[in-house]
């Protein structure tokens, strides 16, 4: 409806036109922030079709003849509002005209002398101030496309907007600097006024050092001196990010260093201005969206860092928060502007002498958007599950390459997200859900072939086996997604009940013969009872009960204490492996028939899943609860390390014919049938490490095709 003209011939039909305008600003007044982005994005589709269709078509007449109409009325509506109380309403026309100016421009720009003056409206309210900020940023497209401004428009617009700079609000302030270095920039190249603009507010920086150890802090006259302060800050940080003060024509007289001048001024504000530093923060961000290499060095990295660390002062973290985000939104406005300057001048360069040094890049994206996708936040999470799928469509070698590491950031950020939670687990309760989710199971969904699966599968359970040395609540975090991962097929869980086998077979054997191994030798008193005990021993098994045990112990326990977490890692995983063959109804026999290189497709059913089945590793749970006990070698420590041992050691050799709950709840196959089991593993393992290598050719393939095809 709105992109359909009214009829012109033989008159325009005003009251048509008038009601169809009203009707957009009555949807723009109600409106929010998020509601005008969908407009604009309305807009964008119809006036700039998708760049990778390769139909290029032109816009329908009949469209931009009815924006033309559009733009039209609106101008006339904000002249027939002016002077009126209606400011809601000016302001969304003024927002419908910024809207048109950012998608079409050429329908705007004959209109900028009409709406310039409206620079000198009195600002009472917020409101007012709205309706500056966007007479502001529409004058900074329009203004630089105008054929041939005239020098007094020119110079009564830079006037007015240096006057709101000095006196408005810091939303006004923005605004009308970054329309200010578009006019000078590009037209008018009047740096003389710039740098007078900075020299005041540089030299009140320079001078509020000593002015503010004479003046007590509670006087009227201090106050005023602190919002000039806080002005000044802004307005410098402003000038610095808008302009660029290395380059000889604006800083003229300024001193060549002057960005590290006022770099360092910022710096000593930050560590002695206590009330500060907020607006000291502020005005760093600014300067680092130009300046990012300041960003990188040192000294901010540790403020920034500190910052974010204190708790206390929230505010703080959200603006270096909000600095990072600023510098990382003005990156990708300029990689969208050099892709707009690509598509027009791609089929002009060859493809040889382009030197693109930034092929394969793109992935290292990947394992943050990973970790951002299982933010809790469902803003934040489900931008990211945009770019993981949209990523994988093109590269999925990318999310299969980096999924490992990017499971270990989120448990990173879950453990920074939790600080005070005990235990960190590695799934979500949903609302309506039967089961738990795992918090990286959309990673898990997005991987579609079997390989990929497997690998995630087979990489995330390697963190399990003794020489990786991960901590116990990193492997629960793990485990807990294992258990919950949106399998489809039969396969995938057999595949980790296959693995957690092996593991079991080499990591607990290896655990066990490195408790014998730390052991005194058996003392006899002489050589025939030594003769006797020899013999005995043929069965190690037989004579290890707790007396001999804690007899053969050695005095520094240090290493043996240190194996008790690879004992709890073993003991995790067969629960994890009896959680699955009960969740999935999978028997004995189902698993010893399956073999991961087998070719039939005999494991690729669909199951009925119990919804009823929890994951819930009692033994686990309970040590992290309690903490593992400072290594000591008292006779307490002595026997619950002994304890331990021997239930270990009877749950890992005889629980093949134990299927009790309390006993662990699991089964273990038998060793001797698993170590035939060992060079596939390895070759698989070979194989998914393989994928590393051949990653960037792949990658430089895609590339290679597209801009081919763009030539």
């Amino acid at each position: 409806m709105w992109f359909t003209p009214v009829t012109e011939k033989p008159v325009l039909d005003s009251n048509a036109l008038m009601q169809k305008v009203m009707n957009i600003i009555n949807v723009v007044a109600i409106s929010n922030d998020v509601s005008i982005q969908f407009i604009e994005n309305l807009m964008m589709n119809v006036f700039k079709p998708n760049d990778d269709d390769e139909r290029v078509t032109e816009v329908p007449r009949t469209i931009l003849t009815a924006c033309r109409q559009i733009v039209d009325c609106l101008v006339e509506t904000v002249l027939r509002l002016d002077g009126t109380n209606a400011n809601e309403k000016l302001l969304s026309c003024l927002l419908m005209l910024h809207l048109f100016a950012k998608i079409k421009p050429e329908f705007v720009v004959h209109h900028a002398i009409t709406i310039q003056p409206y620079l000198s409206l009195k600002c009472q309210t917020q409101d007012d101030n709205q309706i500056i900020c966007s007479i502001a940023r529409t004058l900074e497209i329009i203004v630089p496309i105008m054929k041939h401004p005239s020098q007094i428009f020119l110079s009564t617009l830079e006037e007015d907007l240096v006057k709101l700079m000095m006196q408005q609000d810091p939303s006004v302030v923005n605004s009308c600097i970054s329309c200010l270095s578009t006019i000078v920039n590009n037209l008018t190249r009047n740096f003389t006024l710039i740098r007078d603009c900075f020299k005041k507010y540089y030299t009140f920086l320079t001078s509020y050092k000593e002015i503010s150890n004479t003046i007590q802090s509670t006087t009227e006259e201090m106050k005023q001196l602190q919002a000039t302060f806080r002005r000044s800050l802004f307005i410098v940080g402003l000038l610095v990010r808008f302009f660029d003060f290395t380059n000889k024509e604006v800083i003229s007289d300024l001193p060549d260093n002057i960005k590290n001048d006022v770099f360092n001024i910022f710096i000593y504000y930050l560590n002695n201005e206590l009330y500060s530093k907020h607006y000291t923060l502020k005005a760093i961000g600014f300067f680092c969206i130009r300046h990012y290499e300041l960003m990188l060095g040192t000294e901010l990295k540790v403020f920034y860092r500190k910052y974010l660390k204190e708790d206390n002062v929230p505010i703080l973290i959200v603006q270096v928060l909000n600095n990072l985000e600023s510098y990382l939104q003005d990156v990708k406005r300029i990689i969208i502007e050099q892709d707009r300057e690509w598509s027009k001048s791609s089929k002009k360069i060859s493809l040889k002498e382009m030197g693109d040094v930034k092929a394969g890049m793109a992935s290292t994206i990947v394992p943050y958007l990973i970790c951002m996708s299982s933010e809790e936040d469902k803003t934040m999470s489900s931008i990211a599950d945009i770019n993981l799928q949209e990523i994988n469509k093109v590269y999925p070698e990318f999310i299969s390459m980096k999924a490992q590491y990017g499971i270990e950031l989120s448990y990173k950020l879950q453990c920074i997200i939790k600080p005070n939670a005990d235990i960190i687990r590695g799934f979500r309760i949903k609302t309506g859900e039967p089961l738990p989710l795992a918090i990286n199971g959309f990673l898990y969904s997005i991987l579609r072939t079997k390989q990929q699966r497997r690998a995630l599968l087979l990489s995330m359970l390697k963190q399990f086996e003794e020489h990786v040395k991960t901590s116990l609540p990193k492997m629960l975090y793990l485990a807990d997604n294992i258990a919950y991962f949106p399998y489809q097929i039969q396969d995938e869980p057999l595949f980790v009940i296959h693995h957690i086998d092996i593991i079991l077979s080499f990591t607990g054997a290896n655990l066990l013969q490195t408790f014998k191994d730390a052991l005194t030798p058996v003392n006899s008193s002489d050589q025939e009872n030594n003769n006797a005990m020899k013999n005995e021993n043929d069965d190690e098994d037989d004579n290890e009960n707790e007396e001999n045990l804690l007899k053969r112990l050695p005095e520094n326990l240090e290493t043996l204490q240190q194996s008790q977490t690879p004992f709890q890692g073993c003991l995790l995983l067969l629960v994890l492996k009896k959680h699955l063959k009960t969740l999935y109804g999978l028997n004995d026999a189902k698993i010893t028939q399956y073999s991961p290189s087998n070719t039939k497709k005999i494991f690729e059913k669909s199951f009925n899943k119990k919804t009823d089945i929890k994951f819930n590793p009692k033994v686990t749970l309970q040590k992290l609860k309690h903490g593992f006990p400072q290594i000591r070698f008292d006779i307490e420590a002595r026997k619950s390390l002994v304890s331990e041992y021997l239930q270990f050691k009877t749950l890992l050799m005889n629980l093949d014919t134990d299927d009790n709950e309390d006993s662990i709840e699991c089964n273990v196959p038998r060793i001797r049938e698993l170590i035939a089991e060992k060079e596939q593993v390895v070759q698989e393992s070979r194989e998914n490490e393989g994928q590393d290598r051949k990653l960037n050719i792949v990658m430089n393939k895609g590339r290679c095709k597209k801009k081919r095809k763009t030539l």
